[in-house]
């Protein structure tokens, strides 16, 4: 289990901002998250994967990556305290890959 509490360097930081990702049926290899290009989370899928700190006030991209055997299942959350509802996206890998990129 990797937990981190870090700030991004760079733009005002006051936002604070928890991505976690777990493995839920079959065979998860790495889980993989960038906040704007900055790795955030590099893990084996054997273990749930968590990061928390701050993040730029303005508008930041949260990217993924999920690589395992087939179409293994993985949940993803994402938690902006005060600023939006928790999220947790039960999502599905295909051929053994999965890649999405979301605007925060």
């Amino acid at each position: 289990m990797a937990k981190k509490n870090k700030s991004l360097r760079g733009a005002r930081t006051t936002r604070a901002l928890t991505v976690s990702m777990k493995t839920l049926a079959g065979s998860i290899t790495m889980f993989y998250a960038f906040i704007d290009g900055r790795r955030i989370i590099a893990g084996p899928g054997t273990e749930d994967q968590e990061w928390s700190g701050n993040v730029p006030d303005g508008p930041v991209r949260l990217a993924i990556r999920v690589v395992g055997i087939g179409s293994a299942r993985f949940e993803l959350g994402i938690d902006l305290p005060g600023t939006a509802q928790d999220q947790a996206l039960e999502l599905s890998l295909t051929r053994g890959y999965y890649e999405a990129s979301f605007a925060l």
